[in-house]
């Protein structure tokens, strides 16, 4: 988790899952909303290939196949 504050949340905190961990989360699902979530993030730089594919590692009891499809994600363009 992140902590996030800004002018905008007048005093509240907000906790929000780290970016690496919301791309995995997000393709995970595979929605095609998330799969266009997870592009946009990679396109403006800000998630690594690297530490998705480390975070993508450590989910347990993944279907082989949808474990395949969000790699994939990695690194298609």
């Amino acid at each position: 988790m992140v902590r996030f504050e800004s002018p905008g949340t007048h005093g509240v905190t907000a906790w929000c899952l780290e970016p690496h961990d919301l791309w995995v989360s997000k393709a995970i699902a595979g929605r095609p909303k998330d799969v266009e979530f997870c592009r946009a993030l990679l396109d403006r730089g800000l998630v690594r290939g690297a530490r998705l594919r480390e975070r993508l590692a450590q989910v347990q009891g993944l279907d082989p196949r949808v474990r395949a499809a969000a790699a994939e994600r990695i690194s298609t363009p």
